[in-house]
């Protein structure tokens, strides 16, 4: 049994050949210039969980947290040691 994979339409991976998957290649072009570049201005840690990021390619130039989960995880540990305190 053939499977095709379609993205709305007959055509298989129409979705990223239309529309030449821009964002795609923004973040790897961004990452790649990155690595070139090997500064650590152009990268960023979360302080939670210790994730390394590309500055605003990965996430927002002015981004602290990696993800949401990070975030709540600092808050609610904030709270934690404001409540013991």
């Amino acid at each position: 049994m053939d499977i095709k994979i379609t993205h709305g339409c007959e055509m298989p991976n129409a979705g990223t050949r239309h529309r030449g998957n821009w964002r795609w290649k923004q973040r790897v072009a961004g990452n790649v210039a990155a690595v070139k570049d090997d500064s650590p201005a152009a990268r960023a840690q979360c302080p939670e969980c210790g994730l390394v990021w590309v500055v605003g390619v990965d996430h927002r130039v002015e981004a602290v947290f990696c993800s949401r989960r990070c975030k709540t995880r600092a808050r609610r540990g904030r709270q934690a040691a404001r409540s013991a305190g």
